[in-house]
């Protein structure tokens, strides 16, 4: 046990912002607000802008590459289209904007090295008043600060399951990731008090893990009656104690769950700092994984257009999910299927037990004591009509014969 809190430590150490950073950070901050301040004033808009994200809460960590604000208009606001203000604002003030797609439209900035992403909410007095998911985001900063301040160690904390849940690619609540959001992050160290404590709970326990840390509900029970059908699905019901009728880890998928699960109990009975550390693969260290296999990979760039990434990206990891599918239907065993990132392009690989297959394949028909008329129907239709164990089969030409074939013309 020594030696996994020596470990944590000195990965704390290493994570935890430096003054350096934190004044280079305040700098870009300081710089953002002025300048979106001035473009306000000169457009006559009532709003302000305020630090949101992981910087606001104090849970960063160490080189951020996202700085996060909410533009928080007046409820006289509450008709208009809020967004449309906000890009009129962002354009005024920077050259090049980036429009990105939720309940409401938000947007990105890039400076320097720094994605800025700027946020367009409606000033309310509780969440119940909500009448958009974004709006309740800024409650989520403040319910974060308030337990921080109380006990100012839940900051590394957070911090280092953040690192954790990085090197295990189960980071980020986006739709093609479906990992642990950093909110859910936060909550979850606030409910467990740190990250040594969350993993060996969760060692014991199974899907589904129910959290009620405010207690806003009497029993188990009364949370799976309550909340909807969407709300229940992931492997962790976590109450949102800003708005108990939330589930904060709703778009957690099980996939996500079971690779944390894994890593966190690989670490618990191996200890090391390579837990923390992600590993990057690219093609080179697929290639090599694939002769490890005995199998074949193909690599395949795309290009995302006008799409951002996070979209271009949810559509993919569909559009490989369906491909992968339809290779499968027409015999050939996939054996991993997914994207990587590599040099700033978006690769698409498959890595296929075998590349070719048979001339033929057989198709079904119905069982072979199916109903006379559909009997002589089959029968007249195909020609070598057989039994294959108890239904009536042909042998047709297959439609592909490559895998390149099905893939290439299905991902254009």
């Amino acid at each position: 046990m020594n030696q996994i809190k020596n470990i944590i430590e000195n990965v704390k150490q290493e994570i935890r912002p430096k003054e350096s950073e934190k004044l280079r950070i305040d700098k870009i901050i300081t710089k953002i607000s002025e300048k979106i301040e001035k473009s306000t004033k000169k457009l006559k808009i009532e709003s302000k802008l305020t630090l949101g994200g992981s910087i606001a809460k104090g849970t960063w960590l160490s080189e951020p590459e996202d700085i996060d604000f909410f533009m928080k208009f007046d409820k006289k606001y509450e008709k208009e289209d809020i967004s449309n203000i906000c890009l009129e604002i962002c354009k005024d003030a920077f050259k090049k904007v980036e429009v990105l797609h939720g309940s409401r439209d938000y947007f990105n900035i890039h400076l320097n090295k720094y994605k800025i992403e700027i946020v367009p909410v409606l000033e309310i007095n509780e969440p119940k008043e909500a009448k958009n998911s974004m709006d309740i985001s800024p409650f989520h900063v403040l319910y974060v600060k308030t337990k921080i301040d109380k006990n100012k160690s839940l900051a590394d904390e957070i911090r280092i399951m953040k690192k954790f849940c990085q090197a295990c690619n189960c980071y980020g609540a986006e739709t093609y990731l479906h990992g642990f959001s950093g909110y859910a992050i936060e909550l979850l160290i606030i409910h467990y008090g740190s990250f040594l404590k969350l993993i060996n709970s969760f060692e014991k326990m199974q899907p589904k893990i129910i959290i009620d840390t405010e207690k806003f509900y009497k029993t188990k029970e009364e949370i799976i009656n309550k909340l909807s059908d969407a709300k229940k699905k992931s492997p962790i019901i976590l109450i949102d104690p800003v708005l108990p009728i939330r589930n904060a880890c709703a778009s957690l998928s099980y996939e996500s769950f079971s690779r944390f699960l894994f890593h966190a109990r690989m670490f618990l009975r191996n200890p090391s700092k390579d837990f923390f550390k992600k590993i990057e693969f690219g093609k080179e260290q697929l290639k090599r994984r694939s002769k490890i296999r005995g199998t074949k990979i193909l690599f395949f760039n795309v290009k995302r257009g006008n799409l951002n990434e996070e979209t271009f990206l949810a559509i993919l990891r569909k559009k490989i999910k369906s491909i992968k599918s339809r290779i499968e239907s027409e015999g050939f065993n996939v054996y991993d299927a997914d994207i990587i990132k590599e040099n700033q392009k978006i690769i698409v690989f498959f890595e296929i037990e075998t590349i070719k297959v048979s001339k033929m394949k057989r198709h079904f028909g119905p069982p072979v004591w199916v109903r006379r008329k559909n009997f002589d129907e089959f029968i007249r239709k195909w020609k070598n009509v057989y039994v294959y164990e108890n239904r009536l089969a042909i042998d047709r030409k297959r439609t592909y014969k490559s895998v390149k074939d099905i893939i290439q013309p299905l991902l254009s």
